[in-house]
């Protein structure tokens, strides 16, 4: 991929970092790009979240939730993540769902966010943020006025739908579809205390 790097301040206080031009081609022949963004909201270590954003042709959007581990606080966090670990981000348009060339939403805008908060998308204080990091994304696209909106997540990214999905409904169009894959859920106490370390809704 031809990488364009900018460091561009948009009205939502986001900055766009690079902008990745991929050899593949959509369904009406044009190329696609992908367009890296920093957010105010943090990852782990304090630095920004990112989010890679692949526009199509069509009025359909996918949001999708990155998966990729979980920590019960942030003393016990082996791996804090980083913004400087979603370069495999990069890696989401090679896949079926999301394949520029045959994949079912070829045609639709792709926004592909870099999970980096370590709390299954639903912390929103401290060192935990993926609530608040969703939470800058979906204010950042017209996601009301799309025909179709798929919210989907693997793994961590999974629960984090299942989280969040009845509190974002407002600003989301009519036509939602929500993709759980691969989210393992424990309905027990261990699990309830350890969720309740890090989310703390105002």
């Amino acid at each position: 991929a031809k990488v364009h790097r900018d460091d561009e301040e948009h009205k939502d206080g986001s900055r766009r970092l690079e902008r990745f031009a991929l050899k593949a081609q959509c369904n009406d022949g044009s190329s696609p790009e992908i367009h890296r963004f920093a957010l105010k909201a943090q990852c782990n270590d304090g630095s920004p979240a990112t989010y890679y954003y692949s526009p199509g042709s069509a009025n359909t959007y996918v949001l999708y939730l990155q998966g990729g581990g979980w920590c019960p606080d942030f003393e016990n966090c082996k791996e804090p993540k980083s913004s400087k670990d979603d370069k495999e981000s990069l890696s989401f348009r090679k896949g079926h769902l999301f394949n520029s060339q045959h994949g079912p939403l070829a045609d639709a805008s792709i926004i592909w966010a870099s999970y980096c908060s370590m709390d299954a998308w639903a912390g929103n204080y401290s060192q935990f943020q993926g609530a608040r990091i969703l939470d800058e994304i979906v204010d950042s696209f017209p996601f009301a006025h799309a025909d179709l909106l798929v919210f989907a997540g693997g793994s961590a990214g999974g629960r984090g739908v299942i989280y969040n999905l009845e509190r974002l409904l407002p600003k989301f169009p009519e036509n939602v579809v929500a993709l759980v894959d691969s989210a393992v859920w424990f309905d027990s106490s261990v699990a309830r205390q350890d969720a309740r370390e890090f989310i703390r809704f105002d």
